[in-house]
């Protein structure tokens, strides 16, 4: 028993030291990282009728509704067998260049709505994307039952500078 005892100290010991001498070797560190530091994109919330234009005045980002493209969204009320989509068509202006971009909404879908890249092609613009976060329909006080004014709500993304 005295033995055993023996043999099981002997090598734990063994072992130890073993480990030791592994962990102490003249193994160079693993080269540190520094930090990268990525520029974070600004998200404004933009809500604008059909014709109406804003301007994100700290950017110099104008944005216009022009037109909506499609709206096969799927009636208040009504069973549908597809949900629809919609389609808008808005304008971003930078300095002297501008973009046409479609942004669009699919209810019923689990993703969200797809950002569109309004490709600024002047050399120093900013990389803007465009998403619709929904697309309403509301009468004025004197538009009576055929005028309806569509009101987009978008979020655009402007990489900080």
């Amino acid at each position: 028993m005295k033995t055993l005892i023996a043999t099981i100290t002997i090598a734990t010991i063994v072992g130890l030291i073993a480990t030791a001498c592994v962990l102490s070797s003249d193994t160079p560190p693993a080269p540190s990282r520094s930090p990268q530091v990525q520029p974070t994109p600004t998200v404004y919330r933009v809500e604008f009728g059909l014709g109406e234009s804003v301007e994100l005045l700290e950017r110099g980002i104008g944005i216009s509704f022009d037109q909506v493209v499609e709206d096969s969204r799927c009636p208040a009320n009504v069973m549908c067998i597809v949900a629809g989509r919609a389609v808008i068509e808005v304008t971003v202006t930078e300095d002297d260049t501008s973009a046409v971009v479609h942004p669009s909404i699919e209810p019923g879908t689990i993703v969200e709505n797809p950002w569109v890249r309004a490709a600024l092609s002047q050399p120093g613009s900013e990389d803007i994307s465009i998403r619709m976060i929904s697309l309403n329909l509301s009468r004025g006080p004197d538009d009576g039952e055929e005028g309806l004014t569509p009101t987009a709500v978008l979020e655009v993304m402007a990489d900080e500078e």
